[in-house]
C-alpha cells in the first residue's frame, strides 16, 4: 500500500515582508570566501562575482557581502592581501582558479575586512540603493581582539 505524502507550507502575506535587507553595520569583521565565479558584463568585459560570508560576527554571522572583482591593480592587491592573510598562496595561473580553490578550502581560512556602506546606482533601472562593500586595503589576517558589532 502506497503511503500518501502530505505537504505543508506557511502562509505569509507579502505586505508583511520587508523588501529591504538591513545593512551590516560598518566595522571590522572576520569573513571567508565562499563563492567565486567568472561573469561577463554587457560590454563583454570579464570579472569575478565573489561572495564573502561573515563569521564570528554576532547577529551578523552567516551574512553575505557580494564583491565584484575586476582585473584592476587594486583588485589584484586585494587578492594578494587575502592570500597572505589566510596563508593560501596564489602562485601562477588564473585568479578565478585560485579564488574557487580558496572558496572550497577548510572554513577556518578566515581573514579580517572592514565592512562599509555606500549608495550606488543600479545599472538596470537607474534607482539608487544602499549596499555594503569591503575596501580591498582593509583586508588582513584575523585578529584575536576583534570586537564585532552585535
Amino acid at each position: 500500500m502506497e503511503e500518501e505524502q502530505k505537504f505543508s507550507f506557511e502562509h505569509t502575506r507579502l505586505d508583511d515582508v520587508s523588501p529591504v535587507i538591513e545593512l551590516v553595520p560598518e566595522g571590522d569583521y572576520h569573513m571567508k570566501v565562499v563563492r567565486a565565479e567568472r561573469k561577463t558584463d554587457k560590454n563583454g568585459a570579464g570579472y569575478l562575482n565573489m561572495r564573502f560570508q561573515l563569521v564570528e560576527a554576532g547577529q551578523w554571522t552567516g551574512r553575505f557581502i557580494f564583491v565584484l572583482a575586476f582585473g584592476r591593480e587594486a583588485t589584484l592587491r586585494g587578492f594578494r592581501r587575502i592570500s597572505e592573510a589566510v596563508e593560501f598562496p596564489h602562485t601562477e595561473g588564473d585568479l578565478l582558479d585560485w579564488a574557487e580553490a580558496l572558496a572550497a578550502q577548510d572554513p577556518s581560512l578566515i581573514f579580517r575586512g572592514t565592512v562599509r556602506q555606500k549608495t550606488e546606482k543600479d545599472n538596470r533601472d537607474g534607482t539608487e540603493r544602499d549596499v555594503n562593500y569591503i575596501p580591498w586595503m582593509s583586508i588582513g589576517p584575523p585578529s584575536a581582539d576583534l570586537e564585532q558589532a552585535a
